[in-house]
């Protein structure tokens, strides 16, 4: 199969790349920059290249996201209009678009982003599939280094969350990819829900194992619609669990092998 990876170099990209080569796909990363291996010019701010990138596939992967807000919108809301159109010009047999569990409900301007580019697709003409990811151990990984510099860590009261890792999330994107366009909206989180304290003591836990400082966890009351949302359990999809890596036994894995955060902060 020749598929067309957009956001090929990220921490979920990187995996999917590498799994599908490893079956023997042909696989080509859209890119701005010279250097990177399969890699194919094109820009998804501007629309630059996106068609002669999509000639000749025969699906398309959208991972990619902006990093700011402005980025959002140029990326996640227009880039996804723009390399799904030039994906229907082109006569692409599937598109694939990565989002985020709880995009529809969460009031928080990433995730509106995130759902705008769900509509983009579904209006572009394009065979599509939806698939919503949980969040990633990579990600939770990354907010405990910065949060728990400090002998307490604080975490919100009442959030729980059912983040997976990154390379399971691979193989769920791929077996989506080999289902075929399903014209719906999918999900898929991770093999457990985990309140945030929980998390953060698994997490502290594993670092002391390792030689590390421990800690303790402290939970916190935080107001407002964006936390309500988050409460309520509209991040969490019970019924998606996929099987996986636990979080605890991640982190135990991450910091016996002394690797350093995934995401740059």
């Amino acid at each position: 199969m020749r598929i067309l990876v957009a956001g090929g170099t990220g921490v979920l990209g990187t995996r999917v790349v590498e799994l599908l080569r490893s079956r023997g796909d042909e696989v080509s990363v859209l890119t701005r920059r010279e250097g990177i291996p399969g890699g194919v010019a094109g820009d998804l701010a501007t629309g630059a290249g996106l068609d002669a990138a999509c000639v000749g596939a025969d699906a398309v992967i959208h991972l990619a996201t902006g990093s700011t807000p402005a980025g959002w919108q140029e990326v996640d809301v227009e880039g996804t209009r723009r390399l799904a159109e030039a994906a229907t010009r082109q006569h692409v047999g599937h598109f694939l678009y990565i989002s985020i569990l709880g995009v529809d409900r969460i009031p928080y301007a990433y995730y509106r982003a995130k759902a705008e580019g769900e509509q983009e697709v579904l209006r572009a003409g394009v065979p599509w599939t939806v698939l919503r990811l949980g969040q990633f151990h990579e990600l939770l990984d990354t907010f405990l280094r910065v949060v728990a510099a400090v002998p307490v860590v604080f975490v919100p009261r009442g959030l729980a969350v059912q983040p997976l890792a990154a390379a399971d999330a691979a193989r769920v994107v791929v077996a989506a990819l080999d289902a075929g366009p399903r014209q719906r909206i999918l999900g898929a989180g991770g093999p457990q829900i985990l309140t945030a304290k929980d998390a953060a003591e698994q997490w502290l836990a594993a670092r002391r194992a390792a030689g590390g400082r421990g800690g303790s966890v402290v939970e916190l009351p935080l107001p407002g619609r964006l936390m309500r949302a988050f409460r309520a359990g509209h991040n969490l999809m019970p019924a998606s669990m996929q099987p996986g890596t636990a979080f605890g036994d991640w982190a135990r894995e991450r910091f016996a092998a002394g690797t350093g955060p995934a995401y740059r902060r």
